[in-house]
């Protein structure tokens, strides 16, 4: 199994579209998102793109889950249009690393939610759960796309 960290982060300022609907749908999210950075020259080698879901989608219908496709603005690029300002609250989070494709992700979280989480003593906090896109996967084969998954903790 992966190997759980426990971080401690800080807030972080993000901008991005929000979605109500399948969490699957998020990729067509993105694809608006980026075809606005792209447009506002948004992207720097520090963004960080990042998906957030406030749903558990094992307990909420598909045509309800929020989630929001997201990124980090440089300081003179501002939100506008589709594009709308989010902040995550920091705190300690729970985070594994996921290698492979995005079809996976949903297994990651079970894993890091429903087994690793009640054998490790804590417990999860209020707040949605984010995952965050380490490298390109436009230009990498999938066996080699890495995202980092964030569940917030109580404490």
């Amino acid at each position: 199994m992966p190997d759980v960290e426990i971080l401690t982060l800080p807030p972080l300022d993000l901008a991005g579209i929000f979605h109500r609907g399948p969490y699957t749908d998020l990729g067509q999210v993105f694809q608006r998102l980026v075809a606005w950075a792209e447009e506002h020259q948004a992207f720097r080698p520090e963004t960080r793109v990042l998906a957030v879901a406030w749903d558990n989608p094992y307990m909420v219908a598909p045509e309800d889950l929020r989630s929001c496709a997201c990124m980090t603005l440089p300081p003179e690029v501002t939100p506008d249009g589709p594009v709308e300002p989010l902040t995550l609250a920091g705190g300690r989070h729970a985070s594994l690393v996921h290698r492979g494709s995005y079809e996976g992700l949903p297994d990651a979280y079970a894993w890091l939610i429903g087994r690793w989480l009640p054998a490790s003593g804590e417990t999860q906090a209020d707040g949605p759960c984010f995952e965050e896109y380490l490298n390109d996967c436009r230009v990498l084969p999938e066996e080699q796309w890495l995202t980092r998954i964030y569940v917030p903790l109580k404490g």
